[in-house]
């Protein structure tokens, strides 16, 4: 409603909180690409923001505790919530741009695909090789997700270009004074 009268068509909306009630089972494991469960996604070439998928004991509660005490998601809960943020933000920007800001909108998908070295390119490995190591299952999961998910969305290569060039050194650097 705070928005009714706003004249632009630069304003997405995403339901980080919603994504967060439902997993696989356990915080451990979560529902990515699951049909059923809480999400708000690019699904099935349409935006599906489905809010009545919690039927446990506790619903509308998030289901990725840290354990450290607060309500900021584990890394399985990141991980869900990055990878249905990431496409939905490719339509909405895509919509946006599309539409020269008329009400109406044209979706765009624009899908790549790309092979990415380990390093990602620039000689700096990935923060989860630097933690657990370059065979860890951690770190192959994670390059699993940058090679099957992110180098799909439009702008999922800029952001793999972006860790690698920016947040991997930086982030490197850091653990190496801490380590």
């Amino acid at each position: 409603e705070w928005l009714s009268s706003y004249p632009y068509q630069n304003v997405f909306v995403f339901d980080f909180y919603n994504v967060l009630t439902t997993n696989g089972g356990t915080p451990l494991v979560n529902d990515l690409g699951r049909s059923d469960g809480n999400h708000h996604r690019w699904w099935n070439n349409e935006v599906q923001h489905k809010t009545d998928g919690d039927h446990d004991a506790n619903p509308n509660i998030t289901e990725y505790a840290s354990g450290f005490g607060d309500d900021h998601p584990n890394r399985q809960g990141n991980l869900k919530a990055t990878g249905e943020f990431v496409p939905l933000l490719n339509v909405a920007y895509n919509r946006w741009k599309n539409s020269g800001g008329s009400s109406s909108t044209t979706t765009t998908i624009t899908s790549t695909t790309s092979t990415i070295p380990e390093d990602g390119g620039d000689g700096e490995p990935c923060i989860a090789e630097k933690i657990y190591g370059s065979s860890s299952k951690a770190t192959r999961r994670l390059r699993q997700y940058r090679d099957e998910v992110m180098v799909r969305a439009t702008h999922g290569g800029i952001a793999i270009r972006l860790y690698y060039g920016v947040v991997s050194p930086v982030a490197g650097t850091l653990l190496s004074r801490l380590l």
